[in-house]
Parts: C-alpha cells; structure tokens; sequence
C-alpha cells in the first residue's frame, strides 16, 4: 500500500485554531469522517487546551449533560442524557462544524454507551495496547533522502505533531520518533501509515507505540523539530524559518526527479544528501522520473 500525499516546500504548522467567529459555529462544515456506532457518550480529543467548564458549556446547548470526565490530558468523555440528543449534535457539527473556545476539537462517538462504561473501554484498553502519545517510526529500505519534513507531511494529516527526531541511520532502516499532541492522534497515524511505503517498492513505514513520555529537541533541522513554542530557542528559529518563506525554484535540481511537486528532491549543495549510506545508483534524479510519491 502507498500513501497519497505531495511532499514539497516548507510544511506548515498544523494548527487547530481557526479564525475569530461564532463560538459554538465555523463558516464551513469540516469534511465528513467516519463514525462510530451512535452512543450517548461523545469523545472528544486533541483537546489539552480545555477545561471541563469549557466543554460542559459548549455542549449543554444541545441537550441535557448527564457528566462529564476525562480519561487522559487530550481526551474528554460527555455523556448526554439520550442517544437522540448526541445524534442531533453530531449530526450539527458534520453539518455546520463545530469550535470550543475557537478551538477545533476532534469529535465522535464514545466507546460504549455510559461513562462508566466508557471510561472502563479506555483503561482495558491502555494496558492491552499500550498505546502512547510517542511513536517509533522506522523507514525501511531508506532508498531516498528522509527529513523531518517528509515525516512531518505523512504525520500531520492524522494530528498535530509536536516534535520529531531522527536518531538513527543505516543502510537498512533509517529509526526516528514522533511526538502528537495526544494518544489518539497517535493511534490514527499508526492505524493509517503502519506498513505504507512513502515511495513505491521502498521507504517501508514500520509503525509502533515508543515507551518515551517525550521528546528532547534542542535545534530545527532534517533531524529533529520542534513544532511547538514552548522552547524560546526553537520558538525564534521557527518564526526565522517561517518568515523566510520556501526557497526559490532555482535552488532545486531537476524537476522530474520524485513526481509531484518534487517529493524529497534534494536540492543543490544540500549536505544532507551525504547523510547515512545510499546506493548512488539509486538516488533521487539518477533515473527517468524517479520513485512516484504514492
């Protein structure tokens, strides 16, 4: 299997906030996703920055708050008082979209029908999985160039990412880690991208939760970044890096080198191609068209 993405340019900070507006409303309807089976139990996650004030009086405009708890830092668990009322809201916001505190949590149906119930799906859970907010990624076969920003751009789609480092190249797999902002943007990103190759027939993601509780990242280059502002060192080189917008056309090498937009195109005098062994048969530019980004 392969994953459908372009690689190329600066990869922009996901972020959650949205512009100022209606505080329950957004202009557009966020695209419609899965969901689970119907529940009185809403889950709510990517959502460190709230509180249970916030959310209870978010949702008690849709009906009656039986409770509300929460079973790690990101998550919440609202119980409404029936299952038509939970229908109702999660029919509204795949409808109209949906912000707390101008904040775009992600939504859905709880695991089971009460809290009590829910709460216990979630520590069985947490103790047979072992799931984490930290992933191991390890990128097998590395036949081209892998950055921070190609992990970046496969990981974003299924949460925010706070950090990512790079710790460890060779010839067979290149082993690196990733920090989301919480277990369930980490599970969506394993589930998604566990067995994908970036690149076809090469570049094989091996996806597993890491014991690691965080990430230490001192400097923003192909190895590690930081994506948040909580380093005032990092903060600065961040708003340096974002200023500076992406760099001209000419700095690139040939245009048919990794199909679209130039996916992991080396570009010219960039040392980092010289990191780590490859085969210099293989690399980007060495063939007619190169790898297609999959």
């Amino acid at each position: 299997s392969g994953i459908n993405a372009e690689y190329g340019g600066r990869p922009e900070r996901p972020s959650r906030r949205d512009e100022p507006m209606e505080q329950a409303e957004t202009s557009q309807a966020r695209p419609k996703r899965e969901r689970a089976l119907p529940s009185r139990v809403i889950q709510i996650g990517q959502a460190e920055e709230l509180t249970e004030d916030d959310i209870r009086s978010a949702l008690e405009v849709f009906g009656e708050i039986r409770g509300v708890v929460s079973p790690s830092r990101d998550i919440f668990l609202v119980e409404f008082s029936t299952l038509e009322r939970s229908v109702f809201f999660i029919n509204h916001i795949d409808n109209h979209g949906f912000l707390i505190r101008f904040i775009s949590p992600d939504l859905n149906y709880g695991p089971a029908q009460d809290l009590p119930s829910a709460m216990a799906t979630f520590t069985a859970k947490s103790n047979t999985t072992g799931a984490n907010h930290v992933l191991e990624v390890n990128v097998m076969k590395p036949m081209y160039p892998i950055t921070t920003e190609v992990l970046h751009t496969i990981a974003s789609p299924h949460g925010r990412v706070s950090r990512i480092v790079i710790h460890n190249r060779t010839e067979e797999k290149i082993e690196s880690l990733i920090e989301f902002d919480s277990i369930m943007s980490a599970e969506a990103c394993k589930d998604a991208i566990n067995g994908a190759d970036i690149y076809a027939g090469c570049c094989t993601l091996d996806v597993k939760f890491s014991k690691a509780q965080s990430l230490n990242v001192f400097k923003n280059d192909d190895d590690t970044f930081d994506y948040t502002d909580v380093n005032p060192t990092i903060a600065a080189n961040n708003r340096k890096r974002e200023s500076q917008g992406p760099p001209p056309d000419d700095n690139y090498g040939d245009r048919h080198d990794m199909g679209p937009r130039g996916a992991g195109r080396p570009r010219r005098g960039d040392r980092n191609m010289d990191r780590g062994p490859r085969n210099d048969n293989m690399g980007p530019g060495s063939g007619p068209g190169g790898p297609p980004a999959v």
